[in-house]
């Protein structure tokens, strides 16, 4: 098979060459242009969904922290009450440990 169009792309007229070499950069810098736009656009929902999840896990934490301090003050206060804290009036009682510390009796 002999494609001649194939071998010489080309075209020999300078100014048809110099209207392709202009077509060929404008038509780069639209689409470096256009691709800058749509990766913006995107960068800007990215940030604006990442906002609106922080202000929504900011919100929940904010409510569940306020539903546990009204849970613990209907309990009596903020005492602890933890299985490892002894209560003033108990009868284990041998001075003031703070919970997560231990004393060891000799």
């Amino acid at each position: 098979m002999n494609r001649p169009h194939l071998q010489n792309p080309a075209p020999a007229n300078p100014i048809v060459r110099l209207l392709m070499f202009v077509g060929a950069t404008v038509m780069l810098a639209l689409s470096l242009f256009l691709g800058a736009m749509i990766f913006l656009v995107l960068l800007g929902l990215g940030l604006v969904l990442g906002l609106v999840l922080m202000a929504r896990v900011w919100w929940i934490r904010r409510k569940l922290i306020a539903a546990h301090e009204a849970m613990r003050q209907r309990q009596g206060g903020s005492q602890g009450g933890g299985p490892y804290t002894q209560r003033p009036g108990s009868p284990d009682n041998r001075g003031d440990v703070i919970e997560g510390e231990y004393r060891r009796e000799e």
